[in-house]
């Protein structure tokens, strides 16, 4: 047999072998496909990280800064009774290798790696893992950071923390109950969504998506920009405000045109390139 038809054989049993694995994901789910030296399937493992976190502090409040760092999860931030870190993957083995947590400097760093055991980590129609943070009530964190992408990004029920930034590409980023001193949030080629957030200063981007904020307020000040997308602003307050759009149409209803000022005297500048601006 030559070289050729070697290559022909061996496209064939891999297209064979990728689509036999496609419908054991499809009758199989939860479950993902992963690559390692072709397509195999693999069912989700679950690790609660508190038992086996050797780089946790005894004194869980020395803790005053997070930093979630990940690519190709969901990702969920929220309160609870206790510290808790949630790992939810597919792989064909549990390995806690998957996520490595490390405390330095008052800072707990959480940190995904796609790569374990030569494994290349990825999935198809469900992101390759889920990281769930769960922070005490009445913790002393003074700040939250989350860096994602190819997944979504979901912060709730968090109450007065003073510092909490968010950037996620490619991935929906919602905050749905949430209170803090400052928020600097960004997201690329997905929405961002945001209901009953209570923010002093606020700071919205936005490329190639919508922004919607429904029942907030933002009390002092800040920014909401977007390049391609959509603003909607509904039942929020807002200090006084300026908007422009280069490319797009604007809409304010009678109760939120008295904030309305110039560019000159606004706290909060609403600007859009290519998209809408709705504020009802």
């Amino acid at each position: 047999m030559n070289r050729k038809s070697i290559l022909i054989v061996g496209v064939i049993l891999l297209i064979i072998g990728s689509v036999s694995a496609y419908e054991i994901w499809k009758v199989h789910k939860p479950s993902s496909l992963f690559w390692h030296n072709g397509f195999k399937y693999a069912q989700a493992n679950t690790i609660n990280l508190n038992s086996t976190m050797k780089a946790f502090p005894a004194d869980e409040s020395k803790v005053n800064a997070i930093h979630i760092d990940a690519t190709n999860s969901d990702i969920v931030v929220t309160t609870g009774a206790k510290f808790e870190i949630n790992l939810t993957y597919y792989s064909p083995k549990q390995s806690e290798k998957v996520l490595s947590v490390s405390f330095k400097s008052d800072t707990l760093t959480i940190k995904q790696n796609n790569t374990v055991n030569d494994q290349t980590i990825f999935s198809l129609g469900e992101p390759a893992s889920k990281i769930t943070i769960v922070i005490p009530d009445k913790s002393p964190i003074k700040s939250v950071y989350a860096s994602n992408q190819y997944g979504n990004l979901t912060f709730k029920n968090l109450n007065q923390i003073p510092s909490i930034s968010a950037n996620n590409e490619n991935g929906i980023i919602t905050f749905n109950t949430v209170s803090a001193t400052s928020a600097n949030i960004s997201a690329q080629n997905e929405d961002m969504l945001m209901y009953r957030v209570t923010f002093d200063q606020a700071t919205f981007q936005n490329i190639s998506g919508d922004i919607e904020v429904e029942d907030s307020k933002i009390l002092l000040g800040g920014k909401i920009i977007n390049q391609t997308g959509d603003i909607y602003i509904k039942d929020t307050g807002l200090p006084p405000y300026y908007l422009m759009t280069t490319n797009g149409d604007k809409e304010i209803s009678r109760e939120q045109i008295a904030n309305k000022t110039t560019k000159a005297r606004a706290d909060l500048c609403i600007r859009n390139e290519t998209g809408d601006i709705s504020i009802n």
